[in-house]
């Protein structure tokens, strides 16, 4: 899906108060920002399904540690251990492997993608903290009421609205940095990396929810 904003730039801007900092931006940063915030929208609409293959996947290396506690208590160390040992063999491995499988994949899930349940809110969320900190990177602050209005600009009948407030974006963007500081992190280096490209770039932009993320 391709998102033509070229021709919403300027209506977007011209809803915003006249007092608004935000005005003040570059044309080339106006339609960077603008598309963080239509991305969020669309991610926002499809991000349950696009993270429910890592939920199942985080689901399952959870599971195998519950499995390796099994295999250890029952079979490699309970009471059928002397009639299994000698079919077990170079098998007592294998609840170590899960072990250390299911531990180095709750680390990565946690730290990298979301904890449990959390995964699709996480990755949503991401799009709004861009630009809340592309703001900063841009202005020197957050600016985060403004940032709220100009995204009730952005999508002035979105159900979204409400839940939309400078409040909200700076609680959004607070507990990111606290609950997922390696996301936040590699967030600012896509923030940098964005801005950069933009201003090399110029003209007019074109967009997809990938263009914004990793390959």
């Amino acid at each position: 899906m391709r998102i033509d904003i070229t021709d919403d730039v300027k209506r977007v801007f011209d809803n915003i108060g006249p007092r608004n900092p935000l005005r003040r931006l570059t044309e080339s940063d106006r339609r960077l920002l603008t598309a963080m915030l239509f991305l969020y929208k669309y991610d926002s609409l499809t991000a349950a399904d696009w993270y429910a293959p890592l939920e199942t996947a985080g689901t399952i290396a959870s599971d195998a540690g519950e499995l390796a506690a099994r295999i250890r208590r029952e079979v490699i160390e309970g009471k059928a251990a002397q009639v299994l040992s000698p079919f077990i063999g170079s098998y007592k491995s294998v609840a170590e492997v899960l072990e250390r499988f299911s531990k180095q994949m709750k680390i990565v899930f946690d730290s990298l993608v979301g904890r449990p349940g959390h995964k699709s809110k996480i990755g949503r969320n991401q799009f709004l903290v861009m630009a809340s900190e592309f703001v900063r990177l841009t202005t020197g602050s957050y600016y985060d009421e403004h940032l709220a209005e100009l995204f009730q600009a952005v999508h002035p009948s979105a159900d979204l609205k409400d839940e939309i407030s400078g409040e909200a974006i700076l609680k959004k963007r607070k507990h990111l940095m606290r609950s997922y500081p390696l996301i936040h992190a590699h967030l600012m280096k896509k923030v940098h990396v964005t801005k950069t490209c933009s201003e090399v770039a110029g003209g007019p932009m074109r967009t997809t929810p990938d263009d914004l993320t990793d390959e």
